[in-house]
Parts: structure tokens; C-alpha cells; sequence
């Protein structure tokens, strides 16, 4: 997620997106991280060493939240980005 937001800022719009189109991707991207707990599970995720799995269980265990929240809060991070 972080690196598709670093591509989508980068001047000279190497993919040839169109304008409009970075702009919705962006939107998007913006929208995954809108909730605090949404960018520390991307914190998370990018900081387990490489090869490791992490599990939803996991991230449940990391914080005081329901695991319905911790879905619904994956399930965004998912469908943007």
C-alpha cells in the first residue's frame, strides 16, 4: 500500500495514467488509510520480517479490538489497496 501510494505521488507519471485516474487511486488509497488502526496494521504487516506469515489472529491479539473490527478493518485495507 505504502509503495503504490510512493508510485502514484512520483512526478512524470511514468505509468501514463491519466489524471483522473491517479487522482481515484489515490482517493482510494487515502480511504484504506483513513483509521488510525488501519495504518498500524500496514505498520505491522510492513515491519514482519520477510517470509513470515501473519494471521488475522495476529493481528487480533495486537489490539483491543473485537475480531469482527479486525476483519472489517482488513477487509478495507484489502478492496483499497
Amino acid at each position: 500500500m505504502l509503495q503504490r501510494m510512493n508510485q502514484l505521488a512520483e512526478c512524470g507519471n511514468p505509468e501514463g495514467n491519466s489524471l483522473e485516474s491517479r487522482k481515484k487511486s489515490l482517493s482510494e488509497l487515502s480511504k484504506g488509510l483513513a483509521h488510525p488502526v488501519r495504518v498500524e496494521i500496514v505498520r505491522m504487516l510492513e515491519n514482519k520480517p520477510a517470509g513470515q506469515r501473519c494471521v488475522c489472529g495476529d493481528i487480533v491479539n495486537a489490539f483491543p479490538l473485537a475480531q469482527s473490527s479486525v476483519s472489517q478493518h482488513l477487509k478495507i485495507l484489502k478492496e483499497t489497496g
